[in-house]
């Protein structure tokens, strides 16, 4: 009998949205508590959230009043401070969190500025070929 290959999830998150980083964090979170192998590559605009203070950022943008409602409920139900959700989700073993080169660079971004839950700095052809070439799933926000 051919051996099952074992479940492994990449995320692409490139919108810096609020409504979508709560369901990344939400789909990497579901995962996990799954024993399915995460990984989240943070791109584009995205990238700014795993600087310090990048989550803070995002939480306290201006919105829309449907939007305002929304962060509301979302902080109800345990997303008041989305680098402690990330956090708690390194803490139980299985996700990998990665910032993008090309977004580090195109917001000036450094090393030393980067939030301790990201585990690395590479760029979208080592992501591509290491994690998502490897995957049984991809989910892209």
């Amino acid at each position: 009998m051919p051996e099952e290959k074992q479940q492994k999830l990449a995320i692409v998150v490139k919108s810096d949205t609020y409504e979508d980083m709560v369901l990344a964090l939400s789909f990497a979170g579901i995962a996990v508590n799954s024993g399915i192998e995460t990984a989240m590559f943070f791109t584009s605009r995205a990238s700014r959230v795993l600087k310090k203070g990048g989550f803070e950022e995002l939480e306290n943008a201006p919105l829309d009043a449907v939007g305002e409602k929304y962060r509301d409920r979302c902080a109800e139900m345990g997303f008041a401070n989305m680098a402690d959700v990330l956090g708690q989700l390194k803490q139980k073993g299985g996700l990998r969190v990665y910032v993008c080169t090309r977004g580090m660079r195109g917001f000036d971004i450094r090393q030393e500025d980067l939030i301790p839950q990201c585990d690395g700095v590479i760029g979208t052809a080592t992501f591509l070929l290491q994690e998502i070439m490897t995957s049984t799933s991809i989910v892209t926000f």
